[in-house]
């Protein structure tokens, strides 16, 4: 558990024993906040989920192949072009300065 949050547990416990009427205004205070926080965080997933719906319907069939064929060549193609001839070199280079 984070600091934050075991600090925020002490605080509480402190006030539930001294004062049950700040206690129970505190509780709704924070239950009201993290109610807040959590439509936001659903209302962010909705939208992203929505935007994300959109674009699929209006791609055409044409559009999804290229999308997909871009897909395919970055990840397969390009990749392998990229480990073969840069990293490859870079970590023979930096093996070699470690070995030395």
């Amino acid at each position: 558990m984070k600091r934050g949050y075991k600090a925020l547990l002490a605080i509480v416990y402190g006030v539930k024993c001294s004062n049950k009427e700040l206690y129970q205004w505190l509780i709704g205070y924070i239950f009201a906040i993290a109610l807040i926080f959590k439509a936001s965080i659903l209302s962010l997933w909705f939208a992203s989920k929505l935007k994300f719906i959109a674009f699929i319907k209006s791609l055409t069939f044409f559009q999804g192949f290229l999308l997909l064929l871009k897909r395919w060549f970055l990840d397969n193609v390009l990749t392998k072009w990229l480990k073969k001839n840069i990293f490859e070199h870079i970590l023979e280079g930096l093996k070699e300065i470690k070995d030395y």
